[in-house]
């Protein structure tokens, strides 16, 4: 059995996402399109999502998130139905 390849990362999770974050936001601010420029945002959304989980994750005491719904949930008939479990 082949073994998985792994490399080690010189920086953070929180780094990387920071760079990812200030990257996206320049490449939107040079976006021509208006969909292009949706897209790239969308990606930096979910970018700082996944930089509070983290920041979450590796708190002490882990108190429950706060903020980490998308925009698009809050309220409305959708948010109020409960899951469906399967």
């Amino acid at each position: 059995m082949a073994q998985r390849r792994r490399s080690e990362s010189n920086n953070s999770l929180k780094g990387r996402l920071a760079a990812f974050i200030s990257a996206m936001r320049e490449r939107a601010d040079l976006a021509v399109s208006d969909e292009e420029r949706e897209e790239i945002l969308k990606k930096v959304t979910q970018a700082e999502m996944a930089s509070r989980l983290e920041a979450w994750a590796n708190s002490p005491g882990l108190q429950p998130p706060e903020g980490l719904r998308p925009p698009n949930l809050e309220g409305g008939p959708a948010a109020k139905r409960a899951p469906r479990m399967r």
